[in-house]
């Protein structure tokens, strides 16, 4: 009877051991797959680039003119209002260009500098730039 239980003893002992070995084996190959992900995670993160800063005249429709001077023009009637009652500047020299046709857009060049001048170059871009926003470019 003793004989018997310490048999069992040593298979009980015998199944333990194989037990905790594949216990640690299977620990291993998760820390291993673990840190396989990860390094995996942190070289897709090292292509991230940082975004460029979004300008104010980027919710228009705009150019800049072979001169540099910008160009705005509205996407919408109300678009239009708003570049003409907040970003039109008098004082600077800005102008006012719109085309004599059906839903033509609102444009404006911005002058950068105040005792400057426009070119009748970008006052013609600008033309083009309204007569393509308009409903008869369609």
């Amino acid at each position: 009877n003793i004989s018997a239980i310490y048999e069992k003893k040593k298979v009980y002992a015998f199944k333990a051991d194989r037990a905790m070995e594949a216990s640690e084996k299977v620990i291993n190959l998760a820390v291993k797959k673990t840190e396989e992900s990860v390094q995996k995670q942190l070289s897709k993160r090292t292509g991230i680039e940082v975004g460029r800063k979004v300008h104010w005249f980027e919710r228009f429709h705009w150019f800049f003119t072979r001169e540099g001077l910008l160009v705005l023009s509205g996407k919408e009637a109300q678009q239009n209002e708003l570049l003409v009652k907040r970003y039109l500047r008098k004082s600077h020299g800005d102008i006012y260009v719109h085309a004599d046709l059906h839903g033509a857009a609102t444009c404006i060049i911005r002058n950068n500098s105040l005792n400057g001048a426009i070119s009748l170059e970008s006052l013609r871009e600008a033309g083009t730039m309204s007569v393509c926003r308009s409903a008869a470019w369609e």
